[in-house]
């Protein structure tokens, strides 16, 4: 019981410091631009990984409009691996360790102060450029790679950072939708049952 308070109140405390950092972020103008993608390698248990996924979980909705977040845990998924490699070739670096974070055609290697702050810079100017490029998905294309993607939800859950399950939440969206149409269809046979009987009448 401990380790969950502890957990919950360092979660809590990190999300709190996020959000102070990044509402000094002068975000630009939503426009037709497709999202762009934050490529995020990382290995289940390594601790710098477990701080960058804490950071852009704790983001929540904040630059939905900009870009994606995606995934690839590469310590035991030899696919995920394998194109974490080939991407790191393609941009002439060396995949030497994790997080291998990627923007675009601009890779940053390890997380740590400051380092999400310029990862979402480099997002939104990406985000305005007309010539950006996702070598990540031109390397995936190219190699075809059977890889495992994760949502942030997703390694938010699989770190233990959060203890709601992704599928629960979709299971939960999914129930309220069910609940507000039989309200909806019970209020409509309710007033048709009011204008038969006042027709009877």
């Amino acid at each position: 019981m401990k380790n969950v308070l502890k957990g919950l109140l360092v979660t809590l405390i990190s999300f709190v410091l996020i959000n102070a950092n990044v509402n000094a972020i002068e975000k630009p103008e939503v426009t037709d631009h497709e999202k762009i993608n934050v490529y995020i390698f990382r290995g289940n248990g390594c601790g710098h990984c477990h701080n960058a996924v804490t950071y852009f979980y704790g983001l929540g909705d904040e630059f939905k409009d900009y870009f994606n977040v995606v995934l690839y845990e590469v310590w035991y998924n030899e696919a995920n691996a394998s194109l974490g490699k080939a991407v790191a070739t393609e941009l002439g670096k060396t995949f030497s360790g994790v997080p291998f974070i990627v923007v675009g055609d601009t890779s940053f290697g390890g997380f740590g102060e400051g380092t999400g702050l310029e990862i979402i810079e480099e997002a939104l100017e990406s985000y305005q450029d007309d010539k950006y490029k996702d070598i990540v998905a031109k390397v995936q294309k190219s190699k075809k790679f059977d890889i495992k993607e994760e949502t942030i939800e997703e390694a938010a859950y699989n770190e233990g950072i959060t203890d709601v399950e992704p599928t629960i939440i979709e299971e939960e969206s999914s129930n309220d939708t069910v609940v507000v149409i039989v309200i909806f269809l019970v209020f409509i046979g309710g007033f048709g049952a009011l204008i038969y009987s006042s027709r009877k009448k």
